[in-house]
Order: C-alpha cells, then sequence, then structure tokens
C-alpha cells in the first residue's frame, strides 16, 4: 500500500480553495510532491515562494503534468471545472484519482456523464 506522502498531486487552480489544499497538504507532509497548474502566474509564483508547492505549470503543460499525477484535484469554478475534465482524463493514466471541489455539480456532473 502506498503513503499518502507519496502520492504525487496535482492541483488544478490555485485560488483559495486549491491554495489552501496546496498549503495543507505540505504542512502536513513536506515530502509530499505538489504540481500546480494556474492560468495565473502571480499565483503561481506565490505559491512557489511560499514553498506551498513544489512545481508548477501553464495550461499547455497540464496534459504532462496530468500524466505525472495520481490525485488530480480540481480546484475550479464549475463551468471550468466542467470544461477541462474531458482533457484531465484523456491524460492522466487509469489509476489516477480525478475530483472537485466544485461547490455546484450540475455542469461537473454533465461532463462526467460524457467521459
Amino acid at each position: 500500500m502506498t503513503k499518502f506522502e507519496d502520492v504525487r498531486v496535482l492541483i488544478v487552480g490555485l485560488g483559495l480553495i486549491g491554495g489552501s489544499i496546496a498549503r495543507g497538504l505540505k504542512r502536513k507532509n513536506p515530502n509530499q510532491k505538489i504540481i500546480a497548474c494556474d492560468c495565473n502566474s502571480g499565483q503561481m509564483s506565490a505559491a512557489l515562494a511560499s514553498k506551498d508547492v513544489d512545481q508548477v505549470c501553464g495550461i499547455d503543460d497540464l496534459p504532462a503534468a496530468c500524466a505525472e499525477a495520481d490525485l488530480i484535484v480540481v480546484a475550479l469554478p464549475p463551468q471550468a471545472t466542467a470544461t477541462i475534465l474531458p482533457s484531465l482524463e484523456s491524460s492522466c493514466n487509469e489509476r489516477t484519482i480525478i475530483t472537485d471541489v466544485a461547490s455546484v455539480k450540475g455542469n461537473v456532473v454533465e461532463a462526467t456523464e460524457k467521459l
């Protein structure tokens, strides 16, 4: 069985929720590998500077980051989550877990039913 601290985590969206998840994981497990993706370079720079994440990537590099991740946490607004799910699913391996933190699930449920 793999220890959770050995799980490679990709967080898509470094806003309040995604950033808090990264910070909490890193504080609990300092050796946890955390990759973050966000369209805001300032958010990514701040997360790197605070050592909340180990690596950042832009949207263009998201497929490669997905292939490396064991767990993907999507911390985007519901519509953006629904839009990005198909590309995440097609880029990760069959053992990767994808979860989201969207509070409203209508668009997200519709998108996952199409996968």
